[in-house]
């Protein structure tokens, strides 16, 4: 642990604490002021050596990759875009564009993955009633088995006691990242197959001006299940602007 503030602390930290009251440090005599602050650790084994490494948040490392990736797309998008000739567009700077922003869509969505799965409770069971009798679900089972719809739009609603946010904004936008991240992942002969015109293949949906900007999209989600909770995680409250 060390003294200083939590900004100081790498935003992506998972297990983040800053102590309240004097305490002193296992296993040695160290004392630890109010104010210290703490991070959660794991020990790998490393070039024959044991090492301590800090304990991600696998969210807030989707969401940056999400944000790496759309940047580099926006970049890789000025090139092509201002190219002598606005008809033609190189396969390297167009390439390289298409591999930015599909890594920007599902690294974006993959992230809701992990927040949905994170925020179930060791304990939760989830029970789907049926005609004849009904289906129940533990956490691993909700993990495994039901879609990404079900977790944000039924299951985390009824942990947290709010509201779905099925049929609002954020539940439309979320709609739109998930049909375009299932196009990327599932992609079909009639979606990459694209020869003359088409507004309707993945190629045309993901060259677009303005660059598709996914990152939103998930973290307004995130925001509709954090905003009005008191005490929020260290990578939600440090995420960066």
């Amino acid at each position: 642990m060390e003294e200083g503030h939590l900004t100081k602390v790498d935003w992506r930290c998972h297990i983040v604490v800053r102590l309240t009251a004097p305490a002193t440090l296992p296993g040695s005599n160290t004392s630890l002021p109010v104010g210290a602050i703490g991070k959660g650790v794991a020990e790998i084994d490393y070039k024959a050596n044991r090492v301590a490494f800090p304990i991600p948040n696998a969210t807030a490392l989707f969401l940056n990759l999400s944000r790496r990736h759309y940047e580099a797309a926006r970049v890789a998008a000025q090139t092509f875009s201002s190219g002598p000739d606005s008809h033609f567009l190189a396969d390297e700077d167009v390439f390289s564009y298409l591999e930015e922003i599909m890594a920007s869509v599902v690294f974006a969505y993959t992230a809701l993955e992990a927040f949905a799965n994170e925020e179930i409770p060791d304990d939760f069971v989830y029970t789907i009633p049926k005609s004849k009798c009904s289906e129940v679900y533990n956490k691993v089972q909700i993990e495994r088995s039901l879609s990404l719809r079900t977790k944000l739009g039924d299951i985390l609603p009824a942990i947290s006691g709010m509201s779905s946010p099925k049929g609002t904004k954020v539940w439309h936008d979320f709609v739109a990242l998930e049909e375009l991240r299932n196009n990327i992942i599932h992609m079909k002969t009639v979606d990459r197959e694209h020869v003359g015109y088409s507004n309707q293949s993945i190629w045309s949906k993901l060259v677009n001006e303005p660059v598709p900007y996914v990152l939103p999209f998930a973290k307004a989600i995130v925001d509709y299940f954090y905003a009005s909770r008191q005490f929020k995680p260290h990578w939600y409250e440090q995420f960066p602007s």
